[in-house]
Formats: C-alpha cells, structure tokens, sequence
C-alpha cells in the first residue's frame, strides 16, 4: 500500500511515522521544507485542560492525544537519535481581576467533575509555586498534567525520525488533489489514498473540500537570568520557559492572510502583557521574534476523517492545537487507512458535520 501526504508541517509528518510503523509506503509533498512552517513556530503547550472551554468531544480528544505524548516524543527520540524536549512542566493561569477569579473558579469546578487534575489557588499560594509572579495575581488554576515540547528542537528530530524510516519527503508545492494522485509542481503521484494535512494552506489545494483560513500568531524569545518554572498564563500572553535559559511568549491572534511579519504593535501587546504577569522579565533583551499561521476551519473543530472521495482522508483545521494533537491524528488517520475501527468518534470532526 502507498499513501501520498499533502503536507510536511509535524501532523503530515506524525501521520507519515505512525503509517511506516505499520510497513505503509508514504511520501509527503511540501511546498517548503518539511516541519520548518506553522509547526516550527509554534509554542507547544500540551495544554488541553487549560485550552478547554467546557467538556465534549474536542476535549477528550485532546486529552487522550496527551496521554500519547510521552510515547510518542520517546519514539521520536529514538529513531532520530535527538535527544527528547518534551517536558512535564505544568501551567500556572493567573487572574488579575473579579471576573477573571470567578472564570478560574467555574472552570476548575467542571474539570474536577469530570475528574481532571486543577488546583485553585490564591495569589499567595501561586507566588509560593512561582515567588516572582506578579503581586497582583488574585488567584490561579494550576494544571500539572498540562506540558510542553519544544518544536524548534522537536521539528528537525521529527523529520529526521521520519527519513530514517523511510519515508519520502518532497519539497514541491501540491497543486490538486484527485481519489488516487497527488498533482505537484513537478508532476503527478498515484497512491492507494491520499491524505490532506495542509494546515493553514490546505483550502489553496484544488480538491480541499474544507475551509480553512490562517490566523497570524506573533511571537516573541526572552532571555534573563529569572525564569518561571512552570508555563505562564495571565491576561493576554502565555510564557513558556525552556531547560536552556529561553522563555517564548505570545501570543496574537490576526486575521492578516498569508503575512507572516511581525508588527511593532503585536510586539509591544506581548512584551507588555509578559512585563504584567512576570515583572522580573519586564526589562529582559528580546533575542528573537517571529510570527506563524494558524489553520483555523471554518466550523470550528480540527477537520479529522474521510474526505468526500474514496481515498481521500483529511486531517487539517487544527487551528492552536497541532503540536497537541498530532500523535492521535496519526493514529487516528493510520487506522482509517488501515481499515480498523477508530479510536475516536469522528462525527464531530468529519468535514461534512453540522455547522450547529
């Protein structure tokens, strides 16, 4: 069996591992190099509970792709012969405000009905946990199943796990997809089924049958001598701490097309916002900034499932959580193509599901 992916971005490329450990042929078209787009700008928080808005589907998919995680990071390690970025670090959310207290309250309520781990904490009890967090932090959830991978080292380790098993990777921009070809720049590839997980720019794709528009992030790199231990989160940033003296925040959400560029404003809003919530951090150099797009489907939820042809399958729409949600998309898509009943209900994520 061959399957052709349209798509190099780390759920194209997770696809693509998982499909070579059932002894599939796969070959992966990208019209940049692979794993070097939306996914390496990612922060990649492993976050669902604090991501989570209420309990459904989307959540249970998104926490049983987090109990993947550490499997899946160990694979890649192993195979790409890269040490693992994955780390089990935690989110600390902080509120400044009434509203935002009582928003933190309702939601560590429902995550405890449905079992999931969430302390409530006040101001003094998380500045105990994190001692330069902001005097100002009222009170915070605290979520300690919630972790972190680092895409810019986890990237590179994931396209390399994925040579070196095998897998084909194309640098050549897909054009069309058909039932059984890939049409590219440079000619047309057959395959037993094709997958779609073109991220932000898979509705440029004749034959995506979804709409999905991309949605700038900007972001920025700090560098000081204090860090948090745990992820950040508090009113209009995240920050999310490395093992080697790096801090990442965010982040913006624009509706600016493909423009990938930073701006003097979103910059500003996150430097900040990041000053609020850690003030040891108000002063510290900004080593790097960049900006990424995010796939976001026009109905809401990932687009998980069989396409409208008989071998297409689609995997896209992920929107903030492809880094999340990558290892159960793989499984997911490898055990369509393989015929097996899936591990997850895909109704709510087919794309031809109710917009209601």
């Amino acid at each position: 069996m061959k399957v052709a992916i349209a798509g190099g971005g780390i759920i194209g490329l997770s696809i693509a591992l998982e499909l070579r450990g059932a002894g599939i042929d796969v070959i992966v078209f990208d019209k940049h190099p692979h794993g070097t787009q939306t996914s390496l700008a990612a922060g990649g928080m492993l976050a669902p509970q604090k991501e989570a808005h209420a309990p459904g589907p989307f959540l249970e998919l998104c926490l049983r792709s987090r109990t993947l995680w550490p499997a899946f990071a160990a694979k890649v390690a192993a195979i790409s012969g890269r040490p693992s970025t994955y780390l089990e670090s935690g989110i600390l959310t902080a509120a400044f405000t009434d509203d935002e207290t009582h928003s933190l309250d309702a939601t560590a309520a429902w995550q405890r009905a449905c079992s999931l781990r969430v302390e409530l904490l006040s101001g003094d009890e998380a500045r105990r946990l994190e001692p330069q967090l902001s005097p100002r932090v009222l009170m915070a959830t605290y979520f300690p199943d919630d972790h972190q991978v680092d895409p810019v080292a986890f990237m590179p380790a994931l396209a390399e796990a994925a040579r070196r098993s095998g897998v084909r990777l194309v640098t050549s921009a897909v054009q069309e997809l058909r039932d059984q070809a890939v049409v590219h720049a440079d000619g047309i590839e057959t395959a037993d089924h094709v997958v779609l997980a073109s991220g932000a720019w898979s509705s440029q794709i004749a034959g995506c049958p979804v709409q999905v528009e991309p949605v700038r992030g900007q972001m920025i790199e700090l560098r000081g001598a204090s860090l948090p231990s745990k992820i950040l989160v508090g009113p209009g940033c995240y920050l999310i701490p490395r093992a080697d003296g790096r801090a990442i925040a965010g982040t913006t959400q624009e509706h600016a097309g493909f423009e990938v560029a930073t701006t003097a404003e979103g910059i500003a809003a996150i430097t900040a916002a990041v000053g609020s919530l850690f003030p040891a951090l108000a002063e510290a150099p900004v080593s790097r900034s960049w900006a990424g797009l995010r796939p976001h489907a026009s109905k809401g939820l990932p687009v998980i499932g069989p396409g409208p042809s008989r071998n297409l399958v689609l995997a896209t729409g992920h929107f903030r959580n492809g880094v999340l949600l990558a290892p159960v998309t793989a499984r997911i898509v490898a055990q369509l193509i393989q015929g097996q009943r899936t591990s997850v209900d895909l109704k709510p994520f087919r794309y031809d599901r109710p917009s209601s």
